[in-house]
């Protein structure tokens, strides 16, 4: 898997992955995992590259999971791609969690007390980091690089034409439950504004020809088909809007031919998320 695919990969997986330590019956295992709606090629192409295994889980999502020592694999590989803090701090620990256990399984058949105590600790630390406060460090374009945030919007991000009164709009969003500085770096890059919402979500949204802008620079590096064509159908409305506007002012009412295609749009718009 190249340096591209990796970007995606990470920025996937910072939208809809996890990491933990997993604890039954006094054994501890690594495990990662990425859950997303079908059809998702991406989890397959993931597999291939790194095995594990795809399953079903609740309401219909489909989940790739892999432990131990491949997860370790594919943790280092997306690792230095990573830019959520959160993200980063659970692959750490990952990561010198596997490492450590390898090294004290080829020492020794048996767990020490100790070992089986660093292994307890980790299983609590982890967990403790999903629902801790950190704080919110900046991240460069270079970090965020259009693969990457391609790979987020894939996971995260919604496209979506709505009805404004007798206008039609183009809106993109992208919601995460915590600060997130990849949220503050495309307010800054594409422009758009960011709303904190209940349960500390916070929502970047952003429309019109700033949306297209956005749609335009990432649109070649999604992979997610529906995604794919969302953006397809996004980036041809919003032309269309452009090339439009010369011909009428915002205080006269739209031709029924203009009409008749935003709402054909729409349509095919929300047929794409079914």
């Amino acid at each position: 898997m190249n340096e591209s695919m990796l970007a995606y990969v990470a920025g996937f997986f910072d939208a809809e992955g996890s990491v933990g330590v997993y604890k039954r019956a006094g054994y501890f295992a690594l495990h990662a995992s990425i859950g997303q709606q079908p059809p998702c090629p991406v989890l397959y192409t993931i597999q291939d590259c790194f095995g594990g295994s795809i399953y079903n889980g609740k309401g219909g999502v489909e989940i790739w999971g892999i432990g131990d020592n491949k997860a370790l694999a594919f943790l280092e590989a997306i690792q230095p791609f990573l830019c959520l803090p959160r993200k980063v701090a659970q692959v750490e620990i990952a990561i010198q969690f596997q490492i450590r256990k390898i090294a004290a399984n080829c020492q020794s058949s048996s767990i020490s007390p100790s070992e089986l105590k660093y292994r307890e600790d980790i299983y609590w630390t982890l967990r403790e980091l999903k629902r801790k406060s950190l704080s919110v460090v900046s991240i460069t374009d270079e970090q965020a690089s259009l693969d990457y945030i391609a790979g987020f919007f894939d996971g995260d991000g919604t496209t979506g034409i709505y009805r404004m009164r007798k206008y039609y709009v183009l809106k993109v969003q992208i919601v995460q439950k915590e600060p997130c500085p990849l949220l503050d770096n495309l307010c800054k890059r594409y422009g758009g504004s960011l709303h904190k919402m209940r349960q500390n979500i916070i929502k970047w949204n952003i429309g019109s020809n700033q949306a297209l802008h956005f749609l335009q620079s990432v649109g070649s590096c999604l992979r997610l088909p529906q995604k794919v064509a969302e953006a397809k159908l996004a980036i041809q409305f919003q032309s269309y809007r452009l090339r439009r506007a010369g011909h009428f002012s915002q205080s006269e009412p739209l031709s029924q031919n203009d009409r008749d295609y935003y709402v054909a749009m729409a349509a095919k718009m929300k047929a794409c998320k079914a």
